[in-house]
């Protein structure tokens, strides 16, 4: 129940263009760089509230009395506010760029540098790539240390749902098993699949099949 002007304002928060993404892995591929990804534990509550908010007390939490007569005071920013992604985003660059040494880029103001090592951020999901391991450990440890809840995730293979497969040769091949399998099972088509080497034959004329079974009308149109 936020309302605009008195307890929530500006609701934009940026995230890494996939161009960048793309650009670091190329580099990286091209230079032999460290790539590492981590992600922020609970990463919205970390941020102090931007507002003064009240909750509801929830369903089995005991207060003295009845729970109808009290509120509790929102102290962190929790998710379900309409700001609380930028509220995390300002308060993690602040962080970023005054207290672990990072300079954003005015490109994309998902990049940051340091040093040799490039950071992206994707609201809670980060890239660190750089030709110094010895850096790239620094910079972890200096988030830790800014107060920062973070996971180390080692070398990168899975981003945004994005599996990535850094080749022998070099090459980096992106692709998406898991979205093609949600849509497959989505469709009951799961078992009955094969890979093809082009995604259909662009001079067959689609036609109606009569003799299949009529739609059962179980596929979410909206999705």
């Amino acid at each position: 129940k936020q309302t605009y002007g008195v307890n929530y304002w500006e609701t934009y928060a940026p995230v890494a263009q996939w161009l960048s993404i793309r650009l670091v892995l190329c580099l990286a591929s091209l230079q032999g760089w460290v790539v590492k990804t981590f992600d922020f534990v609970q990463a919205f509550p970390q941020a102090p509230s931007e507002a003064e908010l009240y909750v509801d007390v929830p369903k089995g939490c005991l207060i003295d009395g009845d729970n109808k007569c009290w509120e509790l005071k929102v102290l962190n920013n929790i998710y379900g506010q309409k700001q609380a992604g930028r509220v995390w985003n300002q308060y993690l660059v602040d962080k970023l760029t005054k207290e672990v040494g990072f300079k954003q880029s005015k490109i994309d103001e998902c990049v940051f540098y340091r040093g040799s090592t490039m950071y992206l951020l994707y609201t809670d999901d980060s890239i660190l790539a750089g030709p110094d391991q010895a850096e790239i450990d620094q910079i972890v440890r200096d988030l830790k240390k800014a107060g920062l809840d973070i996971t180390e995730e080692g070398d990168i293979q899975d981003f945004l749902g994005v599996r990535i497969d850094r080749k022998a040769d070099g090459s980096v091949h992106l692709t998406q098993p898991h979205l093609i399998e949600s849509i497959l099972r989505d469709l009951k088509m799961l078992d009955r699949t094969k890979p093809k080497d082009t995604p259909a034959c662009s001079s067959k004329l689609l036609s109606r099949h009569s003799d299949s079974a009529s739609f059962d009308k179980s596929f979410d149109y909206r999705s």
